[in-house]
């Protein structure tokens, strides 16, 4: 059974050395329990992204983003969830791209970091909701492509496809603009320290 020793990082910040392997310093002390729910939730989001069209790498830095609560730089991110710098590189840009994290710099260091972005739960949706559009696109299309040369069976598939992509792209906006609201109501969406 592994014992457990304190260490104290940089931040001056304490971790137990046999989570040593599966956490980076920014949380003080995480208990091997909280250090599970963290990698679960890494995990989830990861393969959360993947059903959003990224890749499972940007949606695990992501979560990291969410749960680290300050500025990572590269070598935390392929550290703590074990891929190559080249890989969070280009994941990093990516996130970027879709307003989810953003590049900062620290006073003092010529290093970047990456810190989530002011609402990633929004950047997400308008994602989602571009993804339902081009689905509807593809749909109108073939739609009208076909028109008088598919069987009644195919066209009334088409129909119904068409009419759920309608209504799902009506709730989603909804949810979008609901949202807006809460977040205005409530101020600035939190971000992480400089």
């Amino acid at each position: 059974m592994p014992t457990s020793v304190r260490l104290v990082c940089t931040e001056r910040t304490e971790y137990n050395q046999e989570q040593a392997g599966s956490a980076l310093c920014y949380r003080p002390a995480m208990a091997a329990q909280n250090t599970r729910h963290v990698d679960q939730f890494i995990e989830q989001l990861g393969r959360l992204a993947e059903g959003e069209g990224l890749s499972r790498t940007a949606g695990r830095m992501m979560a990291l983003l969410i749960v680290a609560g300050r500025p990572l730089e590269i070598d935390d991110f392929a550290r703590r969830l074990k891929v190559s710098r080249a890989s969070v590189s280009t994941n990093g840009r990516v996130l970027q791209s879709l307003k989810i994290a953003e590049r900062v710099s620290q006073s003092g260091s010529r290093r970047d970091y990456l810190r989530i972005s002011g609402d990633p739960s929004r950047a997400l949706l308008t994602l989602g909701l571009q993804r339902m559009r081009s689905m509807h696109l593809a749909i109108s299309e073939i739609r009208l492509a076909l028109r008088g040369k598919q069987s009644e069976a195919t066209v009334a598939r088409l129909r119904r496809m068409a009419k759920l992509y309608d209504a799902a792209i009506a709730q989603m906006e909804g949810v979008l603009r609901k949202w807006s609201s809460l977040a205005a109501r409530d101020g600035a969406h939190p971000r992480s320290p400089p």
